[in-house]
């Protein structure tokens, strides 16, 4: 992977991740990559947005941001997935802005989590990213 990233031209960048127990959004994640290159980090958000947006055993669904502008290009997935009577929704947003890319992702109880709550966590991030 750091080879892969190395290729890509990538410079540094961090990651959180907030997680609550009860119903409701249960864990927000939020990263930043920043890359010598515009280049690089659309490389980067395609490299992310592959296999619908997840490693794992459930590919997600593209889903539309609703008109909301996002940096230079941005994608949004949805992974639905149940665990026992639970059932949970993972709402992922990709997006770049000049050399940087990045991804929220929020997750919790199905029907109580909003593609819109994710919007607006990205928004936010972005408004740093631009200062």
């Amino acid at each position: 992977m750091e080879q892969k990233l190395a290729t890509m031209g990538w410079i540094g960048g961090w990651h959180r991740s907030f997680q609550k127990d009860g119903f409701g959004v249960q864990l927000i994640s939020d990263s930043a990559s920043a890359y010598a290159s515009v280049d690089g980090a659309k490389q980067a958000l395609a490299e992310n947005s592959r296999n619908g947006g997840t490693s794992g055993p459930t590919p997600g669904v593209q889903v539309s941001l609703g008109g909301a502008q996002l940096g230079d290009e941005a994608l949004a997935f949805q992974i639905d997935s149940s665990d026992g009577n639970n059932q949970f929704t993972t709402l992922v947003i990709y997006f770049r802005y000049a050399n940087v890319s990045n991804s929220v992702a929020i997750s919790g109880t199905r029907g109580l989590v909003e593609l819109s709550q994710a919007i607006d966590l990205a928004k936010k991030q972005l408004d740093r990213e631009r200062q």
